[in-house]
């Protein structure tokens, strides 16, 4: 079906639900034709509004109590009576409130189709801890590469080198120091195999146990320190309170206090030393935590400056170095396009210390002008997204719908969607990329479009997750615009975009970049490195 078709469908459809003849398989049609595209929905909109205003001049007061039965999925009491006597006293005009109704009801029902959809595996599945800080990690090949806020599942975890603290669901924290190989069993026990440890189990978490191929260390409060060589040779250190040496069976072996420590191999077991002060702790991990980023941010530095002499960049906002009060956006391009910030509030981006503005109310929104048309484009963010309380969810959209211009943004089921109007090219849209364990995580987020190849690209970590080549892609324009919300330019029914989350860098450029160069740029501004 062409597009001209689907819309021509659509108008047909609305006008029967309007007229309320349409029927159940219709009704099911017209739902699958504006799930999941902004131009129907549009349209759909559109006939909503001139319908309600044709209703309100020609009905009066009455049909607000019959509003219910002309939206999809009707929100009306079935067993309401569907004739009223007129009130008395002249209601308030009621057609606003129907135009938002068609609007909150198609939201609603573009949700309710998505939760009936198979859902895909979400990249980070309920697991037994969260991955809360990492230095120098490097992952083993034959394990997953593990990125700082992660959920980590039950299972084989191996450390090749580095550090990396985990914070189980029972309350236990755990710094790994690498080369380690751990199996996870649960919030509660795991077993090591080889590696450092040093733990800290705080009284909720009272009970958690690390087996080593002697015992079982049971935790009484509150740290304690452990090795575990390739030889099976093994060592604890309590550092504060008591840890109880248990057989696998259960049997008590013996009880140790502060300051001691026990060294075990092949079921032998010796007193020695204790403190495990030589092991790395919370605060040690802290400071070399910070160290680490602010390594990365000089690398990540480098980078930036190399984008904004790049003659190709248009914007490039990186949040640094403003005030809490400033509702300026700094271009770091010289002589580029400021920002207005509406409504969003300077925050803490990726590293301690570094800047980014928080989108949370429905009027959160950073204007911007950028005038001519492009052949190419690459839109780039780093966002760290809370929810999706929209259907769409917007990252750059420009204020209307004439040809050529550009949106980018979200859908509530994760998906990235780039739309250029009046084009072949509107609304692709990739896979599932953005899953319930991302959220309140910083990914990086990218998407090229080049009018004279016809090649639209989607980016999610310096990685394609989808490519498509449309034909007939007009000049690209940008013009008025918004970050993370959209001005609806006078159309009341228009579906509220606001991002919900943050960005703390925003590069526009009109070239598109290489998958070589988005990599490049991932890597070199990503927190975890």
């Amino acid at each position: 079906m062409t597009r001209k078709d689907r819309l021509d469908r659509v108008s047909e459809l609305t006008s029967q639900l309007l007229d309320e003849v349409i029927t159940a398989a219709e009704s099911a049609e017209l739902n699958e034709l504006l799930r999941g595209d902004p131009e129907t929905c549009e349209r759909y909109l559109d006939l909503a509004d001139v319908h309600a205003l044709l209703v309100q001049e020609h009905a009066g007061d009455l049909l607000p109590l019959e509003a219910g039965g002309i939206l999809p999925f009707s929100i009306r009491d079935d067993d309401a009576p569907t004739r009223h006597t007129r009130p008395a006293r002249p209601a308030r005009p009621w057609w606003p409130t129907l135009a938002a109704a068609a609007a909150v009801t198609l939201l609603v029902n573009g949700y309710l189709l998505w939760k009936d959809q198979p859902v895909a595996e979400p990249s980070n599945a309920p697991g037994v801890a969260v991955l809360s800080r990492l230095v120098d990690a490097v992952w083993s090949e034959t394990d997953l590469a593990r990125e700082e806020g992660a959920t980590v599942p039950a299972g084989l975890f191996k450390l090749k080198s580095g550090l990396a603290q985990l914070e189980f669901f029972s309350g236990a924290t755990l710094i790994v120091e690498g080369p380690a190989e751990l199996e996870l069993g649960s919030e509660w026990k795991i077993t090591c195999r080889s590696g450092r440890l040093r733990a800290f189990v705080p009284e909720p978490a009272q009970g958690f146990v690390i087996e080593t191929p002697d015992y079982q260390a049971v935790d009484l409060g509150t740290e304690f320190a452990m090795s575990v060589g390739s030889d099976g040779r093994s060592e604890v250190h309590v550092v504060d309170g008591e840890v109880r040496l248990d057989e696998k069976d259960g049997r008590e072996i013996r009880t140790l206090t502060s300051g001691s420590g026990i060294r075990s191999r092949n079921g032998i077991f010796e007193s020695v030393e204790g403190g495990g002060m030589d092991f790395v702790d919370r605060r040690q991990m802290l400071s070399l935590a910070n160290a680490d980023s602010k390594l990365r941010y000089r690398e990540w530095l480098t980078t930036r400056n190399t984008i904004a002499s790049d003659p190709a960049t248009l914007v490039l906002f990186d949040f640094e170095g403003q005030k809490p009060w400033d509702r300026q956006l700094v271009n770091q391009r010289p002589g580029g396009p400021e920002g207005a910030i509406i409504g969003a509030r300077w925050t803490e981006g990726r590293w301690p210390g570094k800047g980014a503005l928080e989108f949370k109310r429905i009027t959160d929104r950073t204007r911007l002008n950028i005038p001519g048309s492009f052949d190419a484009l690459t839109f780039a963010a780093w966002v760290r997204i809370e929810g999706f309380d929209r259907w769409l969810n917007s990252l750059f959209l420009t204020d209307g719908f004439d040809r050529g211009e550009v949106h980018w943004q979200m859908s509530n089921e994760g998906k990235l969607i780039l739309g250029v109007s009046g084009s072949s090219a509107m609304n692709t849209y990739s896979d599932v990329v953005i899953h319930p364990g991302d959220l309140g995580k910083w990914i990086h987020l990218a998407a090229t479009i080049d009018r004279i190849s016809g090649v639209v690209t989607h980016y999610r970590d310096g990685k394609i997750v989808m490519q498509t080549k449309a034909n007939t892609i007009p000049p690209l324009v940008l013009g008025q615009a918004e970050i993370g919300n959209w001005q609806a330019q006078g159309r009341f029914t228009d579906a509220i975009r606001s991002l919900n989350g943050r960005i703390d860098e925003f590069l526009i450029l009109n070239r598109a970049l290489t998958p070589e160069e988005m990599a490049s740029i991932h890597r070199a501004g990503s927190p975890n490195g």
